[in-house]
């Protein structure tokens, strides 16, 4: 569809060319600046048909991890924070695949998907008590533990301000950030092991944000996003959290490029998730904050 239109504009443009050349033989055409172009599904002007599909691949280097947990139950037991690097050795950066997708079924309407897995875990020698649940782990414990946050994010995107060369839009997001989250500790208590004691849930939940796109130059363009969400829901989830993304992006092809970008992320959360052994029931308060620096390889068809 779209090479028959532009093949009916080439005639259309040749035509009228051609009827108005001879009027005019004698007269210089003025210059008219030549807007941007932005390259495929980077940016698209306002069709009606604009079925663009981009997707990024690359890896994700996270840093400053900073994940403080607290486990407690009904019975009063636990409720200590927990610093996961200073009180059991768990690092605080991590390489990890990221992947990222846009469809832009529609000229100003379009769904963006993006998925990655923050999976850390350690052996650790206690060189202080740490109360978790019903447990109370002494000093020079060993203990394992885990915390693993997998990310799925899905947003519908409308593009409520584009200019007149196509090179700035603005766009409104509304979605689901679907986190699955897991957090364990296990260890020995007096020559005894104990059972694994911790926490999970996946939450699918609503992020409202805005993000803005320019194209800068013909090869470069710049991407910023930030989105929020905050909710109390029946005393079986209170917190909040906030995403922001700013990237660049530099296009060696019709199709392809090439781009870095930051990604800031904070939580704050407590969960009511599980039951200990004894019935009782628990709950998981959780500060989950990161930086990561991105590289990826983007194509578009």
């Amino acid at each position: 569809m779209k090479s028959l239109f532009r093949k009916v504009f080439v005639v259309s443009a040749a035509g009228v060319g051609l009827l108005v050349l001879p009027a005019h033989a004698q007269v210089a055409p003025a210059a008219t600046p030549t807007p941007i172009q932005p390259a495929a599904a980077t940016m698209t002007a306002g069709t009606e048909s604009s079925e663009d599909f981009t997707v990024r691949l690359g890896a994700f280097f996270l840093s400053s991890i900073n994940t403080k947990l607290a486990l407690s139950d009904s019975a009063g037991h636990g409720g200590q924070e927990v610093d996961l690097s200073r009180d059991l050795g768990i690092r605080d950066s991590l390489n990890v695949f990221r992947l990222d997708a846009e469809w832009r079924f529609a000229g100003k309407h379009k769904v963006q998907f993006a998925y990655f897995d923050i999976n850390r875990s350690t052996s650790h020698v206690l060189t202080g008590s740490i109360n978790w649940g019903d447990q109370t782990y002494p000093v020079n414990a060993t203990v394992s533990a885990q915390f693993r946050t997998t990310i799925y994010k899905l947003n519908y995107g409308y593009t409520f301000y584009q200019n007149e060369t196509n090179t700035q839009e603005i766009s409104g997001l509304i979605g689901f950030h679907i986190t699955g989250m897991k957090a364990s500790i296990s260890g020995a208590i007096a020559g005894v092991t104990s059972g694994v004691e911790g926490a999970s849930i996946t939450a699918p939940l609503p992020v409202f944000g805005l993000e803005w796109k320019s194209r800068l130059s013909d090869k470069l363009s710049s991407y910023v996003a930030y989105e929020y969400f905050g909710l109390s829901l029946d005393n079986k989830y209170t917190g909040n959290l906030s995403d922001f993304q700013a990237m660049l992006e530099y296009h060696v092809g019709r199709n392809w490029s090439l781009g870095a970008g930051y990604n800031r992320y904070t939580s704050r959360a407590t969960v009511t998730s599980g039951q200990t052994a004894s019935g009782n029931q628990l709950k998981l308060a959780l500060r989950h904050d990161y930086n990561g620096l991105m590289l990826f390889v983007s194509t578009s068809f």
